[in-house]
């Protein structure tokens, strides 16, 4: 009997200095540890969800090389957060890359860089919904602004009124013309003049007429927007004290008219469209294959049920939120970007003090909502 425990013992021993030797002891505890943890406690301290575009292999590769190398699992999990549907768009014919809207084009046959379009159009014969001093928009291609324009009606006798175009992200003024009534028995648009003002494609732009206090009563009829031209898109209603999203069903009391800067560029765009779709299949089709074998590999990625493009980032975090209170237990969920490295260390530390913490981010007290550019708020009305 002392002889077979001493055996044992001998064996035991053996076994212990063998996984020594070899570096494995560590790794044996390690495993023990977890399997113990995921048995007894299954609420995970931290999930992370990290928002990353599809196209994005190398960016997410280099996390898991760095910082989510030191994940302590199965304390902490994280996933990679990636839209399952791509955008059939091609980058190019959309009305920002920041979207999956197609901009379409339906232009005159005869159109030249002289043809003159005005935004909006003509009166239509039914009520306006929505009543404003003017507009936001940006135009999908070059375009030359030639006259600045207001509604007659808008105009008291000898009582001027502006109508300025500013650039929509700095609020800075580029150019104005200024109106007085000059025949109370006509009505529609009056036009001035101005010099020539090219503007660049995407840059988000605002028309509105200014010291004005008349026109709620006089705008009454919805007008031709003219956006099927394809040549600009709109964005807002714009009033005295705020704005709200654009609605074809609407008058405004200023308006501007242009000329496209270079027709010739969109026509041979136009015309190599069915091109560009066949690229961007083929791109597509190769991508969504990559991604199927990063997510087979790896085992970290989240594929959520929407299309993915950058505006729709707050879906998508939304969708991860539903997922894990559906799915997972959890003490915190953390959100952040494949562009970002996180002291994981160090955030694991605060977050086993045992302290209260409901949010834990960076706050920007007193600054404004951002009206245009990538990050503006389309639904903060004030």
């Amino acid at each position: 009997m002392i002889q077979i425990k001493t055996t044992v013992v001998f064996a035991f021993v053996a076994i212990l200095i063998f996984l020594i030797i070899n570096n494995k002891l560590t790794n044996v505890f390690n495993d023990f540890r977890d399997n113990i943890f995921h048995y007894m406690n299954e609420n995970h301290l931290l999930i992370i969800g990290i928002t990353s575009s599809q196209e994005h292999l190398l960016e997410r590769q280099s996390l898991r090389e760095t910082w989510l190398s030191l994940v302590s699992k199965p304390m902490i999990k994280y996933y990679f957060l990636i839209g399952k549907h791509i955008c059939t768009i091609p980058p190019d014919d959309r009305i920002s890359v920041l979207n999956c809207k197609e901009k379409t084009y339906n232009l005159p046959k005869d159109v030249t860089n002289n043809t003159l379009f005005s935004s909006p159009g003509v009166d239509l014969e039914e009520e306006a919904l929505y009543r404003s001093n003017g507009f936001t928009f940006a135009a999908n291609n070059d375009i030359i602004v030639h006259y600045l324009g207001i509604r007659r009606e808008v105009l008291l006798d000898k009582i001027p009124v502006r109508v300025s175009l500013y650039d929509s992200f700095t609020q800075e003024k580029i150019t104005s013309a200024t109106f007085i009534l000059d025949d109370p028995y006509l009505k529609g648009f009056m036009w001035k003049k101005i010099p020539l003002v090219v503007l660049p494609h995407d840059i988000e732009l605002e028309v509105k007429a200014e010291n004005s206090t008349t026109f709620n009563s006089h705008c009454m009829l919805k007008q031709s927007w003219n956006s099927d031209s394809g040549i600009i898109h709109y964005l807002k209603l714009v009033s005295k004290s705020d704005s709200i999203l654009f609605n074809v069903n609407s008058c405004s009391a200023s308006a501007f008219k242009f000329t496209i800067k270079n027709t010739r560029k969109i026509l041979d765009h136009i015309a190599t469209r069915s091109k560009r779709l066949s690229d961007w299949k083929n791109y597509t089709d190769n991508l969504f294959g990559s991604l199927q074998q990063e997510v087979n590999l790896n085992n970290d990625v989240l594929l959520l049920d929407m299309v993915d493009f950058y505006q729709n980032l707050p879906l998508k975090v939304l969708l991860f939120f539903k997922w894990a209170v559906e799915t997972q237990k959890f003490q915190y969920l953390l959100k952040t970007d494949d562009d970002t490295f996180v002291n994981i260390l160090q955030v694991q530390k605060e977050l086993e003090l045992n302290k209260p913490l409901h949010w834990w981010s960076c706050f920007r007290k007193g600054w404004p909502v951002q009206r245009a550019g990538k990050w503006k708020e389309t639904l903060f009305d004030k």
